[in-house]
């Protein structure tokens, strides 16, 4: 780091110095999960194991008392999502990587269900309940029901699961809730696994059925079970090519891990496809649910509607073929907010919150050439893979009048296939750079290309929600906590200095509480450092009063700063005076913070000096350290002086 550097680090610890620049906004951190922390709930949201608001009749899990065998005829679909995986034998040229994994059919005979005559019981809770049990010819692994939204009754509430599989249970679905989908679209229920659909339906009183029906329109009846490959074991997972690695093998890729979900989106009439997606960060990391995608996966408002995510699909370590449990599930799909389709990028906002924390970071700047760069993807539906390789060209996709709108990537390990589409690739700082869109790769030709949308071209279109606008006010309550960047965080002792006000996160916890003032251009520089780790530094703008700010905190091997101390003077009051110079090995100056017993200052006069004084501890000792950007911390006890 040059002088220079280090001066304009300086002015922007002290608050209203802080120049403008746009690369401040061009890039967001990476946030691990944090077990524990709980989650962000903003609104009305009130948000149940299922996704949905709980009833107060809740769901007892009772017996059916009807049975009704749906009859069904095949829908001739026009598949726009995926052509079929190329030959094992030899590579596909340009390939889209999206997964079929469900064929769309119509029902016949018996689409509309008469309320009226169910058997309904009263329930201690109030009111009546009835339970039906559905089933299609052949016994499928895994299917979903297609209701039409606008002849849902009113004063019904639904609930479903699956006999085999109570513990993934959805609702209540209700006709206010799916009024709030278009008309003319079929309102895709949740997955139900096993080929036997259970529905609880509550209401105040039956005598409201009076010519009251329930109308299933379509069912998609998915090739195999989503988790769980024909629902034996989940140690039979593997469908997907040999070569891949499991991301629990790679302890950094696995921070990314759970922002990763691989999704199912079905179509109007019934064909269902699989992809995969992340959950992004913005720059005042809200712990919005924003998620980035694939646009031939998810290009329209009907296909955002139909999302079910699968979160931490992913082995129970390198080499099992067991996936960690409990798997979780989340429906509700998500507003779609921005698409592109010469990118192949799209970006949503989810309707329901995610059981997971992380996020992943981004930056706007272009990759150079031969950049590393990892992908975290689901091939084929299997536990979360990892594959490594560089970015070697750019080039279009299949507009050859936008070129350069692609990373092109070459795996060293591993590679994609269909199921991959929409996931990303991230360079050496935990960033997303590239979202999927297809190729040439498989496990028999590693070396062919694969094609990433590039996310430094899609930032634009994406800004407004990645970095808000600024809030109208002078100060911001900022709180969260400092952690290490690991697999399993744990919380850090770190000093959290935030435009000029700093406390300490040695609570247990890692957490830290501040009461700061913006800066001259509404930001706020938060920095943390701690003995052995690289300090941290972000530039963030307040979307609120009151923000969370989850810290985490790397590893640092780099070598540490050259501390010359010159003097260590005893003065009266248990105090001590300590002044000396922070350099390079070669002499050259640099910009630092010195905390020593408590009080700190920065080394940014041109020549590295400091000069404190400060309490001694009880045994008479003085710690030093010394936090620069750019180097591993020092750290070093005085005494007998």
């Amino acid at each position: 780091m040059t002088f220079r550097q280090c001066l304009f680090l300086a002015a922007l610890w002290i608050p209203g110095t802080a120049q403008a620049t746009e690369s401040h906004y061009e890039s967001a951190p990476f946030i691990p999960h944090q077990a524990g922390l709980g989650e962000v709930v903003k609104g009305d949201l009130n948000i149940s194991s299922s996704g949905f608001k709980k009833s107060l009749k809740g769901l007892e899990f009772a017996p059916p008392s009807t049975r009704v065998t749906l009859q069904l005829r095949p829908v001739d679909e026009f598949d726009t999502h995926s052509p079929e995986a190329g030959s094992a034998d030899e590579p596909s040229e340009g390939q889209l990587k999206a997964f079929k994994v469900g064929d769309g059919y119509r029902t016949v005979d018996f689409p509309y269900i008469d309320l009226a005559s169910l058997d309904w019981v009263s329930v201690a809770s109030g009111g009546f309940r009835s339970v039906m049990d559905l089933s299609i010819p052949g016994q499928p692994s895994a299917f979903r029901i297609g209701l039409s939204p606008d002849l849902f009754p009113e004063g019904v509430e639904l609930y479903l699961y699956s006999p085999l599989l109570p513990v993934h249970y959805y609702g209540p679905f209700t006709a206010d809730m799916l009024s709030k989908h278009p008309s003319d679209e079929t309102y895709w229920l949740p997955v139900v696994e096993g080929g036997l659909a259970r529905l609880e339906l509550y209401i105040d009183h039956p005598a409201q059925l009076a010519l009251k029906t329930l109308e299933i329109d379509y069912v998609s009846v998915l090739h195999d079970s989503v988790i769980s490959r024909h629902l034996k074991s989940l140690d039979e997972v593997g469908a997907a090519g040999s070569c891949h690695r499991n991301v629990s093998c790679d302890a950094d890729s696995l921070l990314l891990s759970d922002t990763t979900a691989k999704y199912l989106i079905t179509s109007s009439f019934g064909s269902t496809y699989m992809c995969t997606g992340m959950l992004l960060n913005d720059a005042v990391s809200s712990q919005e649910p924003w998620f980035a995608t694939a646009n031939h996966c998810v290009g329209r408002n009907r296909e955002a509607a139909s999302m079910q995510f699968y979160w931490r699909f992913r082995s129970a370590s390198c080499t099992s073929n067991q996936a960690i449990t409990p798997l979780q599930t989340t429906i509700g799909g998500g507003d779609l907010l921005a698409t592109d389709s010469i990118l192949d990028v799209s970006f949503l906002r989810l309707n329901e919150r995610p059981p997971v924390t992380a996020r992943a970071g981004w930056t706007s700047s272009p990759q150079s050439l031969q950049t590393s760069v990892r992908g975290i993807h689901h091939p084929r539906g299997d536990l979360q893979k990892l594959s490594s390789g560089r970015i070697i060209d750019t080039d279009y996709w299949d507009r050859p009048a936008f070129p350069d709108t692609h990373w092109v990537v070459r795996w060293s390990t591993g590679a994609v296939e269909s199921g991959s589409s929409g996931s990303g690739i991230f360079n050496g700082n935990n960033q997303l750079v590239g979202i999927l869109t297809g190729g040439s790769s498989s496990c028999t030709f590693q070396s062919a290309p694969d094609y990433y949308g590039r996310f430094d071209l899609a930032y634009p279109e994406l800004r407004e929600w990645l970095v808000p606008d600024p809030v109208d006010t002078d100060r911001v309550l900022i709180s969260g906590s400092v952690s290490t960047m690991m697999a399993q965080p744990t919380p850090v002792c770190a000093m959290v200095l935030i435009n000029g006000q700093h406390m300490f996160s040695c609570d247990g916890q890692g957490g830290f509480e501040l009461d700061v003032p913006l800066d001259a251009n509404g930001e706020i520089t938060i920095f943390a450092f701690a003995d052995g780790f690289a300090p941290f530094r972000a530039v963030i703008r307040p979307a609120a009063e009151r923000i969370t700010y989850q810290i985490p905190m790397q590893a640092d091997y780099s070598a540490p700063p050259f501390v010359s101390v010159e003097s260590l003077t005893v003065l009266s009051g248990n105090r001590a005076r300590a002044t000396g110079r922070i350099t390079t090995q070669q002499g050259v100056p640099l910009c630092s913070m010195v905390l020593i017993n408590g009080q700190h200052m920065f080394t940014c006069d041109g020549e590295g000096r400091f000069d404190l004084t400060v309490p001694r501890a009880a045994d008479g000792s003085l710690t030093l350290f010394s936090f620069v950007d750019g180097f591993a911390p020092f750290r070093q006890v005085y005494n007998g002086f």
